[in-house]
């Protein structure tokens, strides 16, 4: 890595790449200056330099339109750069000053903060270790608590009641939701479909494993509407069908071949993308023979299909799309329900039969069912849902074919982080899309119990040194199990970019905002339909944790203990001061003061809790090539760690370089104030972020704060409500 590109935090590649063009440009640059500068020309000097610093900010990344140009920097060190008469050539000097400064501008004044991505692992490096991590043991009690839960969903399914025998699997990221699904198949006959990133047939390990699967991907996104069919252009439910009904033959066609769930499972194991591989494996030819076959049905059924949406009342224009206080459109919906039974009729009910008849002669169990998934469903969502079918693929349209079949005994999941909380919960005062499929009938509740802090297992030994404890190495092991997946080189920028929900952090986004001081101080969300959007958007992007689902529409979330988001929120605030200000203006005027978070008590417990962070945050020494950076982690040969600061500068940060005191008026306090920064200058004080518990805390005692308990990963405890509190210090010599 170059020293330079380190330093301004650069991709190195960038960083040659813009290095080299600046150099080869800058002689060209220095003479058309020079002449401006001695005709002293500023208004053709400032048209001049202005594109090439937007050019320059286009290179590595940043805005090109920020407001402020320094031309007498750019000057300056053009000047410096060019004149090498002395033999001295500083271009490479002056690039690295104007780089630092473009940087520095496009965090000061656009408050925000690119997440660089250095010494990342190849994408087939990546996506090794993410199937060698799936692949590992299982660890948590999720999968027998799923297990029991399908129990009980088939007790409580009604067909008058409930809109299919379909399961929605809802959290956020990283929480191992496919992982369950695959685990289940040991036992069941269960099968996962994935529509990762769907659009995209290129592979990327960062967005999740396992990767999608490109043939069921390429039927919805291309070869739907390629059929060179006369007459005929299929409906979103008819494509659902045909899929729906070309993967249940296959499977059909394949389950005789297993003598268990899990060998079945083997042979439908997920695989690496296409371009990894010299040949297809047995998945990927499954779903190429199912992409082929769902297109054959379509053409093949073509003419039937167009007969049967006689079936199907005539669209009728409409005011909204949801026009659900119409009764006239109420009938509408009820009628059309005989056309989706004749699209599953036609294109998937004998495949279904098929399945069934053989698990009826090969199960023992009494619940002889086949369990189908569809990882991250909302990718099906190729237009927005409407209340007639549509000409492109929908989740709602393949919800509609899933009740259609409900006689049939599959069970059907969805996976994903919010797709489902969309689509059950009203939250803008009407019916939710799962609600205007017919009248009467509403989904079955979302799953969403989801095990953490279960790699902990895998630890290999207590931390010796108080320092341990704060490497990245042993603090991965808390939290969601994705975090274990990653080599801890890696693990604070995932979690950056798991975090905020993209490349760059803006504190002009509240979502972003949110994020990251809730993973660092106990933000609960209220009520309210601007708030329950924010939660919603919380468990899709930013790793927010749904806790719970109301048939009202109150949607409960939380952020759990989980030290590697809140050290990625710490590091990205204290990458630049003027970042760190503008994200608590944000968090004050706009999350706070409008009442989106509650505030338990009434002693001012948040105001304390944000009080203490930043006092924690700007006790952190600046870095000395920049003075508004401090860096939360920092590395040493053994690795990256979280760095403690010590007491006396989180004191003064906290109450002023005095303490608080006045040593002219009260002089005798002036001798106690030094002796209490002395003491405290070689003790170490460190804490992430807070978290809650909700029994009382009757003794404070350093046993209680020990990893085995209160305080496993960093955390500082916050107690119950108008609990009396003794803050506990604990004395460590740093290492």
């Amino acid at each position: 890595m170059n020293p330079r590109a380190e330093k301004i935090l650069l991709p190195e590649e960038v960083y040659h790449a813009a290095q080299s063009e600046f150099l080869q440009n800058s002689p060209s640059y220095f003479e058309e200056i020079k002449s401006m500068i001695i005709s002293r020309n500023d208004t053709d000097l400032e048209n001049y330099v202005k594109p090439i610093f937007k050019h320059l900010a286009k290179n590595i990344g940043a805005r090109e339109d920020l407001p402020v140009w320094p031309l007498t920097l750019f000057k300056y060190s053009l000047l410096v750069a060019c004149d090498i008469n002395n033999g001295i050539d500083m271009r490479e000097s002056a690039f690295e000053v104007l780089v630092e400064y473009i940087q520095s501008e496009h965090q000061k004044f656009l408050g925000t903060w690119n997440i660089h991505q250095l010494n990342m692992r190849s994408p087939e490096e990546n996506f090794r270790a993410l199937d060698q991590a799936f692949r590992a043991e299982y660890l948590g009690g999720t999968v027998s608590g799923f297990c029991d839960a399908l129990k009980d969903y088939r007790k409580m399914y009604e067909q008058r009641k409930h809109y299919g025998k379909v399961i929605p699997i809802v959290q956020s990221s990283g929480t191992g939701k496919s992982r369950v699904v695959a685990e289940v198949g040991k036992d069941h006959y269960v099968l996962s479909v994935c529509f990762r990133d769907i659009r995209n047939l290129e592979y990327d390990p960062n967005k999740g494993w396992p990767p999608h699967d490109v043939s069921a991907c390429q039927f919805f996104v291309e070869d739907v509407h390629n059929l060179n069919a006369p007459n005929f252009t299929p409906k979103g439910e008819e494509m659902a069908g045909a899929f729906l009904g070309a993967l249940l033959e296959v499977v059909g066609e394949d389950l005789p071949n297993r003598k268990s769930p899990e060998e079945f499972s083997q042979a439908w194991r997920s695989e690496a993308p296409y371009s990894t591989l010299s040949t297809l494996s047995s998945r990927q030819a499954h779903f190429e023979r199912i992409r082929d076959l769902a297109k054959r049905k379509l053409l093949l059924h073509a003419e039937v299909l167009n007969k049967n949406r006689n079936l199907m009342p005539a669209v009728k224009e409409a005011a909204s799309p949801w026009p659900v206080n119409d009764p006239s459109y109420r009938e509408e919906m009820i009628q059309r329900v005989d056309w989706y039974k004749s699209v599953y009729d036609t294109l998937v009910k004998d495949h279904a039969q098929r399945i069934m008849e053989h698990l009826e002669k090969t199960q023992a169990s009494e619940e002889k069912s086949f369990i189908l998934s569809f990882d991250e469903c909302a990718e099906l969502n190729l237009t927005t849902p409407h209340w007639y079918p549509q000409d492109k693929m929908t989740l709602l349209a393949l919800r509609r074919l899933l009740k259609a079949g409900e006689d049939h005994n599959i069970w059907y999941v969805l996976l994903d982080t919010t797709s489902e909380i969309e689509h059950i919960i009203p939250v803008t005062g009407e019916l939710a899309a799962s609600f205007r499929r017919r009248t009467g009938l509403s989904p079955l509740p979302p799953y969403m119990y989801i095990y953490s802090n279960v790699m902990l297992d895998r630890l290999e030994e207590t931390p010796a040194t108080p320092k341990r404890t704060l490497r990245l190495d042993f603090l991965q092991h808390f939290g969601r199990p994705y975090w274990c997946t990653l080599p801890s080189s890696e693990v604070l920028v995932m979690a950056q970019l798991k975090l905020v929900g993209k490349q760059d952090f803006h504190t002009t986004d509240v979502n972003q905002v949110l994020a990251v001081f809730s993973a660092r101080l106990i933000l609960e969300l209220g009520t309210g339909q601007t708030t329950t959007r924010l939660a919603i958007n919380g468990v899709r992007r930013h790793m927010r944790v749904l806790e719970c689902v109301s048939a009202t529409g109150f949607v409960n979330t939380s952020v759990p203990s989980e030290p590697m988001l809140a050290i990625a929120a710490g590091a990205l605030l204290t990458n630049s001061t003027p970042l760190y200000k503008k994200a608590i203006d944000q968090l004050v005027k706009e999350i706070i003061l409008k009442e989106h978070v509650l505030e338990r008590g009434r002693l001012g417990e948040l105001l304390a809790r944000i009080i203490l962070m930043m006092a924690r945050d700007f006790a952190i020494a600046p870095s000395k090539d920049n003075s508004d950076r401090r860096r939360f982690v920092q590395e040493d040969e053994s690795g990256q760690f979280v760095y403690p600061v010590r007491l006396d500068a989180f004191l003064q940060a906290l109450l002023g370089e005095n303490l608080s005191v006045d040593g002219v008026a009260f002089p005798h306090l002036h001798q106690h104030r030094q002796d209490l920064l002395a003491w405290a200058h070689p003790q170490f004080v460190n804490f992430t972020h807070f978290m809650q518990v909700n029994e009382t805390i009757d003794d404070l005692s350093p046993e209680f704060l020990m990893p085995s308990n209160a305080c496993p990963n960093g955390s500082r405890v916050d107690s119950v409500s108008r609990q009396a509190s003794v803050k506990y210090a604990q004395e460590t010599n740093g290492t």
